[in-house]
């Protein structure tokens, strides 16, 4: 029932679905078992996040060959 969905989506944006994860497992204990993460694991957290974020957002403003006529 995905295989349909995923095949629009390109591959950097499903691979990132598939990492954010265990990028936010941390965030998940905390609120499921009550484990307060340090604050190193929240650094580097939030640091994966903003260069998705930011890489994210660089790659969907630039020119797209493929659709420039459109």
């Amino acid at each position: 029932m995905l295989e349909p969905r995923l095949a629009h989506v390109p591959a950097l944006e499903a691979s990132l679905l598939l990492l954010l994860e265990p990028v936010l497992n941390p965030i998940w204990t905390w609120l499921v078992h009550g484990e307060e993460p340090g604050i190193w694991t929240l650094l580097a957290g939030a640091w994966i996040l903003i260069a998705t974020l930011v890489h994210t957002t660089a790659s969907r403003t630039r020119a797209d060959p493929a659709h420039a006529g459109e």
